[in-house]
């Protein structure tokens, strides 16, 4: 099973730039040796880069004539956002999720009375699940509440029987473990914070579902289980 720890997901390092060995055995250098030390620098370069590799002044990395296409997106994008009007009050939660092919799909809900931190838990709780169950994916949120509850909390609240530091029960608790279910079932999904109100597309975009949704119960009309609206790409 995935770590929790290894469910936050990171900016991935750097490449590490690969070598080509260059020949310098003696009976190279020795013939090197009678020629200009450019020429014998010019040498040892073309012989480090293969014609495949060599760059051109507009591409560093393959020959123009290279028209093989970038790797299409394998993974699915969601992002999720929870609101609540007076916390607690009306709340409304909302998922964006993009799949590889460009589609995606928006979703969103309300209830009459919830916490701040219950409309985020269960925006990221449907987030997750509207990835399928073997297919990679990053799934956004702006509550570092539900992050850490899902990823650097989980180990410390199992070892204590889902106590805080404080021997207080753990809050949320049914909504925390339906998490913690949804993300063991899928081990491809990582979970990144986002910074919210911050012009990021796609957290914008469910937070203005959620905020609608959450006003829409404070305005009098009932409660929504759950929206499905299709995107087409």
């Amino acid at each position: 099973m995935t770590s929790p720890i290894d469910r936050i997901a990171f900016n991935p390092a750097a490449r590490p730039i690969d070598t080509v060995g260059i020949d310098t055995s003696f009976q190279r250098m020795t013939e090197a040796m009678g020629r200009p030390f450019f020429e014998y620098l010019q040498h040892a370069a073309d012989r480090a880069v293969t014609s495949d590799e060599r760059p051109t002044m507009e591409s560093n990395t393959t020959d123009l004539m290279d028209t093989t296409p970038s790797s299409p997106r394998v993974e699915w994008r969601v992002w999720s956002d929870g609101a609540s009007l007076g916390n607690p009050g009306p709340a409304g939660w909302a998922v964006l999720a993009l799949r590889p092919d460009g589609t995606g799909v928006e979703q969103y809900g309300s209830a009459d009375h919830r916490t701040n931190n219950e409309a985020e838990l269960h925006a990221l709780l449907k987030a997750v699940k509207a990835v399928p169950l073997d297919c990679p994916a990053v799934v956004y949120s702006d509550s570092e509440y539900s992050i850490n509850a899902a990823t650097t909390d989980r180990p410390r609240w199992e070892a204590n029987g889902m106590k805080t530091s404080k021997r207080k029960p753990v809050k949320n608790q049914g909504r925390i473990r339906k998490l913690w279910a949804a993300l063991d079932e899928r081990p491809q999904v990582r979970l990144m914070w986002t910074k919210g109100h911050a012009g990021e597309e796609g957290n914008e975009r469910v937070d203005t579902l959620a905020n609608e949704a959450a006003e829409a119960v404070k305005a009098g009309k009932k409660p929504v289980h759950k929206r499905t609206h299709e995107l087409a790409a």
